[in-house]
């Protein structure tokens, strides 16, 4: 409540100010100094004032473009993390982020702004019980005892005090005028011009403009335009009432003396009694009265049309100021809704997990039941796949190999020869290795042979063929796919990551299986490398073609398969797999897919060195004195990493232990802290974005972790602002979704804002299907709509 109270004051306090600014430069535009214009001018910001917290709500608003980034407008949580360890360790819960993170401050300056508004307000109570009690204790004088001169209307009563030394005009809804008891004494002259003043005051209806000043400056007393207005106002009335009364008596200097005599009488008496109302000595302004009256501008009017540009730009002034917001799109408060498709999803994920799992812990009475309903139907596909994720893996355990292989054989066989063209997982949970069972892939091998030496073979076939093959004998492989790609050449199934068509993809991935020298099983555990093998004939031959290829897709896959193979090849190989991805770009210049696994590589080799700082020897403190040591620009290569992986060992590892987590955390700080200094020191390093991003990613982080959502939100708001980088030469940043699904699950509707800002932000660091999906993932958080990170989060 006190912040909202807060930011209401303070954003009608901007816009009042804005106002103010716009009407003075209507007056002077216009060179307005008639004292009618210029008092219904500050009239009109005065009332923009006070009505300035509920006019945003009712005038249409005018949006405004702006950055995103200056827009002001758990429970137990699991994921995977990159040590294969799941996260446990949660963060405070919701009560902790309320009570740690609300300030004092908000409640502080609440206190003190109603302590003003109080002070102020009682005096304005004072001062009207005074006026009613001046009311009450004045005598009313009679019309014929008055005998005001007939060029002056009364058209209110006229009252008589001992209590006031000089005129005055007190009440708002019943004025009254009250002369002082020596009024009698007065000349005709004095009289009318005092009359004529007052009379003014009530016909402009100034006591409800000053009081509304007087309110006006209780509600906005911390700002000093409230003070000015009330002051500006009461002299513009004066002036406005002075030139009356000079028009009345027809001598502006006559009336100066008038002034000069209310002036004498003020200082004789010591001052007149300062009701809420409004007199002829005008509250202590009477020598800049009396010097305009010898000036002699009391006659000075404005033209229509001047008036009429005032009154617009007043207008106009107040419209812009009220109406002109921040073009935030406007996020729902409510908890994100789990998107239905996902949930879908994660159900049949689910489901099929728990089917695994369920299989795959079959009891040897189970799986002899299955294979009772097996013999009576051996088309039952569901039983077959149970069967074939047991006897993959665990039959061998619960069965005994000797029992569990030659049924796995004969069911695999089975298999290939009356569903030749089934899902790939199918074949894969049957697939008989040449190192497992070598009699059942021989069988297997003669099997396929003949299959696909069928008329009217598909590509499908021919595609489970080729895996079959790749594990054991790649030149038939090789034939299977090469005759794939001649039935069915326009397979356009593209690679999710590197955009190659299927053919050129299956083939590369062969291809890279060879020149490395790949052997050994192709499931269950990596393959190892015989430099024989990529050395031998075939390799050999498939070196030649691929130097004769002019095909991009088939050199960009061999070359990634190269590259990033499971066991890591050696330099020859690398060497090979680099020298084909920048064939692709001689080929193809604006190959988008060939930079980006020349820019992966990159990557890769900065991983590498950060993970040899990472020696198993070295304690954390000591990898952090050796990262200190580097130079700076390979420290600033490597910052990423340390930032991410303090945070993530102490998160997913060392939660149980608090002095290694906080160790872990101190670290993460203080890389984070070095991150954003040598960012400072290098502000055109294309890296200085990424560590800008990355290193106040984490300090939220660590905002959370003590309970402070308000700092969380202002890190993320300037990871938000760093420079774009290119997401692509540095790595997925390792935290991104781990703070924002926090702030999401904690924070409100600003936060949730602030989130929608930081995830299109990192999107602008992507490029293709991530680019998209973070994309994605923005408009599904503004449409109250769990995106897929938070969803899968927050479902574990």
């Amino acid at each position: 409540m006190t912040v909202t109270l807060y930011q209401i004051i303070v954003e009608s306090s901007l816009r009042v100010s804005l106002v103010a600014a716009g009407v003075a430069l209507a007056l002077f535009m216009v060179r307005a100094r008639t004292t009618g214009v210029r008092s219904a001018a500050w009239t009109a910001v005065l009332v923009a004032m006070l009505l300035m917290p509920v006019l945003p709500h009712v005038v249409p608003s005018i949006p405004v473009p702006v950055p995103p980034q200056t827009a002001l407008a758990l429970d137990r949580v699991e994921q995977p993390l990159m040590f294969g360890a799941t996260m446990e360790g949660p963060l405070p819960p919701l009560a902790a982020f309320e009570s740690q993170s609300a300030s004092i401050w908000p409640v502080v300056i609440a206190g003190v702004y109603l302590l003003g508004l109080g002070w102020l307000s009682l005096r304005l109570f004072i001062g009207a019980a005074g006026a009613r009690r001046l009311i009450r204790s004045s005598a009313a004088i009679p019309g014929n005892e008055l005998g005001a001169p007939a060029t002056v209307t009364v058209c209110v009563p006229v009252l008589a005090s001992p209590l006031v030394a000089t005129p005055i005009t007190v009440g708002v809804l019943a004025p009254r005028i009250v002369l002082p008891a020596t009024w009698r004494e007065w000349p005709d002259e004095t009289l009318q011009a005092v009359l004529s003043h007052e009379s003014t005051h009530v016909r402009r209806r100034d006591p409800i403009v000053l009081l509304l000043a007087r309110v006006n400056r209780a509600v906005f007393w911390f700002h000093p335009l409230a003070w000015w207005l009330e002051r500006k106002l009461a002299t513009t009335a004066e002036h406005a009432c002075d030139d009356a009364a000079a028009r009345a008596i027809g001598q502006p200097k006559r009336y100066a003396a008038v002034l000069i005599d209310m002036a004498d009488i003020v200082r004789r008496n010591g001052g007149r009694l300062a009701w809420q109302g409004v007199g002829v000595d005008g509250a202590g302004m009477l020598r800049q009265r009396i010097e305009r009256m010898l000036r002699g501008e009391v006659f000075r009017d404005i033209s229509r049309t001047r008036k009429a540009v005032v009154a617009m730009g007043c207008a106009t002034a107040i419209v812009l100021a009220v109406a002109c917001r921040q073009k935030v799109e406007e996020v729902a408060s409510a908890p994100l809704k789990p998107d239905p498709a996902m949930a879908q999803r994660e159900a049949a994920q689910k489901a099929s997990g728990d089917e695994w799992r369920a299989a795959e812990n079959m009891t040897a009475a189970q799986v002899n039941s299955l294979e009772a309903t097996l013999k009576q139907n051996p088309e039952d596909q569901a039983t077959l796949k149970k069967l074939g994720i047991f006897y993959r893996l665990s039959g061998g355990k619960v069965l005994g190999w000797d029992q569990a292989t030659p049924v796995r054989r004969a069911h695999a066989l089975w298999m290939i020869e009356h569903h030749p063209d089934a899902d790939t997982d199918s074949m894969f949970d049957w697939k008989l290795s040449y190192f497992y069972d070598q009699p059942g892939y021989e069988a297997a091998k003669k099997l396929w042979l003949a299959v696909v030496a069928k008329p009217g073979v598909t590509s499908k076939v021919l595609s489970n063929a080729a895996s079959f093959f790749q594990e054991k004998d790649k030149a038939l492989a090789e034939e299977m796919l090469l005759k794939a790609q001649a039935i069915d050449p326009a397979a356009q199934q593209l690679h999710p990551q590197r955009g190659t068509l299927y053919w050129p993809r299956r083939l590369g991935e062969l291809y890279a299986d060879v020149m490395l020298g790949a052997t050994g099983p192709t499931s269950g555990s990596l393959p190892t490398y015989s430099p024989a093998e990529a050395h031998g004939v075939f390799a050999q031959a498939i070196r030649t073609k691929l130097d004769a290829s002019k095909d991009p897709d088939l050199l960009l896959s061999t070359g990634h398969g190269m590259v990033f193979s499971h066991g890591g090849p050696d330099q020859e190989g690398e060497a090979i797999g680099r020298s084909l991805i920048q064939r692709v770009l001689t080929l193809d210049p604006t190959s988008q897919e060939a930079r980006l696994t020349l820019d992966g590589m990159a990557e890769r080799d900065r991983e590498l060195r950060f993970s040899h700082l990472q020696d198993g020897t070295k304690s954390g403190q000591d990898r952090f004195t050796a990262m200190m040591a580097l130079p700076d620009q390979d420290r600033m290569a490597l910052l990423h990493f340390a930032i991410g992986d303090e945070y993530m060992v102490g998160e997913g590892i060392n939660y149980a232990k608090p002095e290694a987590l906080a160790g872990n955390l101190d670290r993460c700080r203080k890389y984070a802290e070095n991150a954003l200094a040598m960012a400072a020191k290098y502000p055109a390093d294309p890296k200085s974005g990424l560590l800008i991003f990355s290193a106040n990613t984490a300090l939220g982080l660590l905002a959370l972790r003590g309970g402070d959502m308000r700092t969380a939100v202002k890190d993320m708001r300037v990871a938000t602002a760093a420079p774009v980088f290119d997401q692509s030469k540095s790595g997925r940043e390792l935290l991104w979704s781990r703070l924002a699904t926090y702030v999401l699950r904690y924070g409100g509707k600003d936060e949730r804002q602030a989130v929608i800002a930081y995830v299109e932000r990192l999107a602008q660091s992507e490029t293709g299907a991530q680019r998209d999906y973070d994309l994605k993932s923005a408009q599904q958080i503004r449409d109250g709509v769990m995106p897929e990170w938070y969803q899968s989060m927050a479902g574990r």
